[in-house]
């Protein structure tokens, strides 16, 4: 009884573990994290947690955000100059317009980009709102991290348990015999 009870305590752990593992897999192809740091990737060739690749998915998904949010807010400001450009540009000097014209439509294409990130991120860290995205994305983080901290050593315990299961009744029947 005690091990088909553990069994199914670790299939239903393992089940949630591949959850986990699975957003990671969002996580690391929207950063693009294995093609960024291909020294320290994450699936090699599957992911196994451990404390230390905890703390460098918080490092590197922190990092990799701030990075948006500046890419965005000078991407932003570019786009925003080429707008203003473009209205004191004289109408009459077609080279003045055409080249004013490239750099708004350079700064918009840019800007629909890093937006469709931020908007990807937002979706996978559930934030709604303009704002916050990277205090939000910290707290998500550790929840989530957390969670999986805590899944991973009941995971382990219920092995070892398991593992001890598996014994129990070998044990029982070599201590019988020795008392035969």
């Amino acid at each position: 009884m005690a091990v088909a009870h553990l069994a199914t305590s670790l299939a239903n752990l393992s089940k949630q573990e591949q959850q986990y593992i699975a957003l990671l897999k969002q996580v690391a192809d929207v950063t693009e994290h294995e093609a960024r740091v291909p020294e320290k990737q994450w699936f090699i060739p599957t992911f196994e947690y451990s404390e230390d690749q905890a703390g460098d998915i918080l490092n590197y998904v922190q990092r990799w955000l701030q990075t948006i949010v500046e890419h965005s807010i000078s991407i932003q400001e570019k786009r925003d100059s080429a707008l203003e450009k473009m209205r004191q540009v004289d109408v009459l000097d077609n080279d003045s317009l055409k080249q004013a014209a490239l750099e708004l439509t350079e700064a918009e294409s840019q800007f629909a980009v890093i937006h469709q990130v931020q908007k990807r991120w937002s979706k996978i860290v559930r934030h709604e709102k303009e704002d916050g995205l990277q205090q939000h994305t910290t707290k998500w983080l550790k929840r989530w991290l957390a969670a999986w901290r805590k899944l991973h050593t009941t995971t382990s315990q219920r092995l070892a348990q398991f593992q001890e299961a598996l014994k129990a009744p070998f044990l029982h029947d070599v201590v019988q015999e020795l008392h035969s």
